[in-house]
């Protein structure tokens, strides 16, 4: 067998490898547990929705390259990581305090245009939001976190509640 002929062969071999391995760690099925109720409001949810959900929820929608070699094992790490990170799936069971860190986050990722990363963006215009929308999102969380730019944010439930212990004193 010839050198080319060997290369050839190893090559095929090699890209029948990362296929099977990407066929293994292709996510086939989403974790059972979805978000139900409201995060901030419709608007800024359906927002949410369409930029974030894919990677920060369990509702994951997966591409048809999500079952190529190499890209399978990128987009599985970056799901991994950003449900790790904020899996609205899980919205219900955090705390305000949670909350509201976390919705200061996500307003300081997209107002800097962090996120979506833009090779997601480049996959998925849809992702993309506009200013304006951008600016729905701040609106909308400025309204439930108002102190956005101090450490101890508090939702309007827990300012209640703090009210009403401060009367009870």
């Amino acid at each position: 067998m010839n050198s080319k002929m060997k290369i050839l062969l190893s090559a095929f071999g090699l890209l029948g490898f990362l296929w099977v391995i990407g066929l293994m760690m292709y996510p086939k099925v989403n974790p059972e547990q979805r978000h139900t109720g409201i995060i901030i409001d419709q608007k800024s949810d359906e927002l949410l929705k369409r930029a974030c959900f894919d990677c920060h929820s369990n509702e994951t929608v997966h591409p048809w390259y999500a079952k190529l070699p190499l890209f399978s094992i990128v987009i599985a790490h970056h799901i991994q990581e950003g449900r790790e990170e904020l899996n609205f799936s899980r919205w219900n069971e955090m705390d305000w305090k949670k909350k509201n860190k976390k919705l200061k986050h996500v307003l300081e990722e997209v107002g800097e245009g962090e996120m979506p990363p833009m090779s997601y963006k480049l996959l998925h215009p849809e992702a993309r939001l506009t200013e304006a929308e951008i600016s729905v999102l701040r609106a909308s969380i400025h309204g439930i976190v108002p102190d956005v730019g101090g450490e101890e944010a508090t939702s309007a439930g827990d300012s209640n509640e703090a009210a009403e212990h401060d009367h009870d004193d």
